[in-house]
């Protein structure tokens, strides 16, 4: 049992730092170009839609967000319910 962990080990500690090294600097950038080009309108998009939200000056600001925020909710619904009942 000890010789088959011993022969396990030892190919593990010499592959790893090649393995480590390459999925870094070479695997890893290359998948991420590639992603890049193929959802580029995805990113674009979702870059647009983070760039029309802005961050609270402070918690008060937020939680007044939060308030307005519920109340289109429920109007929201309000009228999605009188047009079922329609």
């Amino acid at each position: 049992m000890l010789t088959a962990l011993a022969n396990w080990l030892k190919p593990v500690c010499f592959n790893f730092p090649f393995a480590y090294f390459t999925q870094l600097f070479f695997i890893q950038p290359t998948v991420r170009s590639i992603f890049k080009v193929l959802f580029r309108k995805d990113i674009e998009e979702q870059a647009k839609i983070n760039s029309k939200r802005t961050t609270p000056k402070s918690e008060v600001e937020a939680v007044e967000n939060i308030y307005k925020r519920i109340e289109e909710i429920k109007k929201e619904l309000k009228e999605e319910l009188e047009n079922e009942l329609k």
